[in-house]
């Protein structure tokens, strides 16, 4: 690349990021946060000419699923306790363009309407916009792809990534409620490792996450390696969420895959 290049790229501090070889052929994986308090758009509006295709984990298209409660919903999950600091940490913000519902108390008036997921999304996504954690790597990806007309490809259908949320265990959803004063500490401790490029410590800050078990994280890995296979033999920039990285680059390498840190 370019030193010019190279230079930009290194001010972007953009460190979860890999060359995969496979043959003669290079292509790069991105570990990306799907919100954080700093965007990367001046890094991607550098990297993105560069590759053939741009390939993510998902389409992040704006999705409206039917949130509403069937057998069980997050209100049943929560005590008087839970409910009471989780309305004091997180206030009454929600995150209006996931759920689709009105704003006001969620925890008392909307909990009992919302899947346990949905609801529990709702205040997450939430509390990270009122921390500032409103930038998308993958949304300024995508729009970004799109307007250089760049070939775009998503590893998982939105219904496939939307059964994934839905097996999201109840039992880690109320722990990780329950944990809502410690939230803070947690956003520090990942954007701190992840901005070192230490993705195993940022995700062990994170490890209390609902998504965070068998059924989201590891049977996904093996999928998303096998959708990724037939990208890598151009050259593609594959963005994959941060908590994938490590069991899809442990695939990689097991099967004959050079994986090298991307050093800027």
């Amino acid at each position: 690349m370019p030193g010019f290049l190279w230079r930009r790229l290194r001010r972007a501090r953009v460190k979860a990021l890999w060359t995969v070889e496979s043959g003669c052929r290079r292509s790069y994986l991105l570990g990306a946060p799907h919100f954080f308090p700093v965007s990367y758009k001046a890094f991607l509006e550098e990297f993105i000419p560069g590759v053939e295709r741009v390939v993510f984990e998902g389409n992040v298209d704006p999705f409206y699923p039917d949130v509403a409660a069937r057998d069980e919903s997050l209100g049943d999950l929560l005590d008087q306790e839970t409910a009471r600091k989780v309305r004091e940490e997180v206030g009454v913000v929600l995150c209006t363009d996931f759920a689709k519902v009105d704003t006001g108390d969620l925890i008392y008036s909307q909990a009992k309407t919302l899947e346990p997921w949905a609801g529990f999304l709702a205040i997450w996504l939430g509390y990270l916009e009122k921390m500032g954690w409103k930038h998308s790597m993958e949304v300024e990806a995508l729009q970004m792809s799109r307007s250089m007309d760049k070939p775009v490809y998503f590893l998982e259908t939105q219904e496939e990534q939307l059964e994934a949320l839905r097996r999201m265990p109840h039992e880690r959803i109320k722990e990780f409620l329950g944990r809502v004063e410690e939230w803070k500490k947690m956003l520090r401790g990942f954007r701190e490792n992840y901005e070192k490029g230490d993705v195993e410590a940022a995700l062990r800050s994170m490890r209390y996450f609902p998504t965070r078990c068998e059924e989201i994280i590891d049977k996904r890995d093996e999928r998303l390696y096998r959708r990724m296979l037939p990208h890598l033999r151009g050259e593609a920039l594959i963005l994959l969420g941060t908590a994938h990285c490590p069991g899809v680059i442990a695939r990689l390498r097991s099967r004959g895959h050079r994986v090298r840190r991307y050093d800027l």
